[in-house]
């Protein structure tokens, strides 16, 4: 099994933002493009504050995710510092979730119609596009490991 400090991985969070935004920018872009039927200039408004509200919730604030994973290791003898690579995906998990409810919460905001089948897409996104980018970067910490 694969142990990583998850707290040592700071280096490697541009490599996280440059595949994140990214995608998720161009899986908003689909999700939108299929679901309303507005102007292209309203419909890349849309995308960018849902990617940005995102991307504010994912990696400049993911205090939530962490502090509830910490508790869930807690009783199992594990920490955030030597938990099994596996720990990160009640991370994953719980930052889909947070960031569906906030963007279904904005669509909502916008007078746009936010159905189950939306709710259950929106979270698949969310939790596509932040395993793709976190995969990237545990790859590349793996290959470029610290000398120290």
């Amino acid at each position: 099994m694969v142990y990583v400090d998850l707290r040592a991985l700071g280096p490697y969070r541009p490599i996280f933002t440059s595949w994140f935004v990214p995608a998720l920018l161009l899986a908003n872009f689909i999700y939108l493009r299929r679901k309303a039927s507005v102007s292209f200039l309203k419909l890349l408004g849309v995308d960018f504050a849902m990617t940005a509200l995102a991307w504010l919730l994912v990696d400049r604030v993911p205090v939530v995710p962490f502090v509830v994973t910490q508790l869930l290791l807690g009783p199992i003898g594990y920490g955030i510092d030597n938990a099994p690579i596996v720990a990160a995906v009640p991370v994953l998990a719980l930052t889909a979730l947070i960031v569906t409810i906030s963007q279904a919460a904005l669509l909502r905001r916008l007078s746009y119609a936010v159905s189950r089948k939306d709710l259950e897409l929106l979270a698949g996104i969310n939790l596509l596009c932040p395993a793709l980018a976190s995969y990237r970067m545990l790859t590349l910490a793996m290959d470029h490991r610290p000398l120290a």
